[in-house]
């Protein structure tokens, strides 16, 4: 089996392997720069660091993830693919010579006023953890904290050692904190992978973030990810923090649950969060709209196959079922698909796109469903958010999927100061 899945990172399985993808990684470079000095940047602002960058990230996922077509819903095994995938839900950034700090706090769903069910989908996760309850044997996850060194020293003045100022608990009785679920497509990545970019938005805003955990598919699939978001959502409101002082943020399939936890919190007349952030939301996994044609030469993220078991879609709402007309129907299921929710009374929303990105047109109709209009920024400096609007929508000149991890391109700098102005325009 394990000659099926493939190692799914560079660095396991054997040299030759290792050999392979040294070569694979050379050529994508060298490739990258040639085209660079002979036919210009292959979008209009970018550097040729930015262009090798993106090759080389295509490359990489293309040599990771596992594709091969000997994999199928005979021979599906959720496990061993999870095994397959834990190198990739490990890749982390370093902070520790940025200016700032984190810690990994553990909490557990030990209270049964947090695991009500706003729909039948998630009965059986709402039961499962009722049983453990009742066993006192609650399930565990995690979550990191990340604060600026400033925000560190500014809580030590204030009496407030490093140790609890990276507390689960809130720091004063109207704090405000980032919650900020990861992307990834639901089963690769980690909070970690976020952590730099999270430091650079506390830096901005002041602010601490946390970055939870939650389950993967394709052992844990739909609904699952979005009951431990928002699970971990209702644990901070039961821990003291008001749900008007909570910010949530979402890149890509973390956006996706920051749309979905809304629609939850709606179903179950419970407090909105302060406001929703969402990096490159991945609102449709129809997969249907022209960007996803148009720019497939642009951006990193690969092109989902429908017609392989491993396709993260089919993964995530039916792993290991054959592509019927039932899975097609799942796909526009509004706890799917949030493009397709309801979001009237919902919170605030701001929302950031890359222009050349697969799922800019996903965006752009969210966008319009909630009456945005569209603001497009290129540079580094950021215009500033209009007053009295609920819904703010930028698009960043030449930007790919969740740009922000990108240290290259200028418009990084403008999108990581829009969150600041955001933030402080609420």
């Amino acid at each position: 089996m394990s000659d099926i899945i493939g190692y799914g990172y560079p660095t396991e399985g054997p040299a030759e392997r290792q050999e392979e993808y040294n070569r694979i990684m050379k050529e994508v470079t060298e490739k990258a720069t040639e085209s660079y000095h002979k036919n210009g940047p292959l979008v209009h602002n970018w550097s040729l660091e930015m262009q090798v960058a993106i090759e080389r990230i295509r490359e990489e996922l293309d040599f990771m993830l596992p594709h091969n077509p000997l994999l199928n819903e005979s021979n599906f095994d959720a496990h061993m693919l999870d095994r397959a995938f834990q190198k990739m839900r490990s890749l982390e950034s370093d902070i520790s010579s940025k200016g700032g700090q984190y810690r990994k706090r553990f909490w557990k769903v030990e209270n049964e006023a947090i695991v009500s069910s706003a729909d039948p989908v998630f009965d059986h996760l709402v039961q499962e953890d009722r049983d453990l309850i009742g066993k006192s044997t609650p399930r565990e996850l995690f979550t990191e904290i990340v604060a600026s060194q400033e925000f560190l020293d500014s809580q030590k003045e204030n009496g407030i050692d490093e140790e609890t100022a990276l507390s689960i608990k809130p720091l004063h009785s109207d704090e405000i904190i980032i919650v900020w679920y990861h992307g990834g497509g639901f089963y690769l990545e980690c909070p970690g992978t976020n952590r730099s970019a999270a430091l650079d938005i506390s830096k901005e805003t002041g602010y601490r973030l946390f970055l939870p955990d939650y389950r993967y598919m394709p052992v844990h699939p739909f609904p699952t990810p979005i009951y431990d978001g928002l699970t971990f959502f209702r644990y901070l409101v039961e821990a003291g923090f008001k749900p008007g002082n909570i910010i949530i943020a979402g890149d890509s399939a973390g956006g996706n649950l920051c749309l979905t936890i809304m629609q939850n919190l709606k179903k179950l007349n419970l407090s909105q969060p302060r406001a929703a952030i969402l990096f490159s939301p991945w609102c449709d996994l129809s997969f249907t709209s022209d960007s996803w044609k148009r720019n497939v030469d642009f951006d990193f993220i690969p092109v989902p196959h429908f017609d392989r078991v491993t396709c993260d879609c089919r993964m995530y709402v039916a792993p290991g079922k054959k592509y019927d007309e039932k899975v097609r129907e799942m796909l526009n299921h509004p706890l799917v698909s949030p493009l397709h929710g309801d979001y009237d009374g919902c919170a605030p929303m701001y929302i950031q796109s890359g222009e050349v990105e697969l799922l800019v047109d996903d965006i752009d109709a969210l966008a319009k469903k909630l009456g945005a209009k569209e603001v497009f920024i290129q540079g580094k400096d950021h215009p500033g958010i209009e007053p009295n609007q609920r819904v703010v929508y930028e698009k960043y000149a030449g930007m790919v999927h969740i740009f922000f991890l990108f240290d290259i391109p200028d418009e990084k700098y403008a999108a990581i100061k829009g969150v600041g102005n955001y933030v402080r325009s609420l």
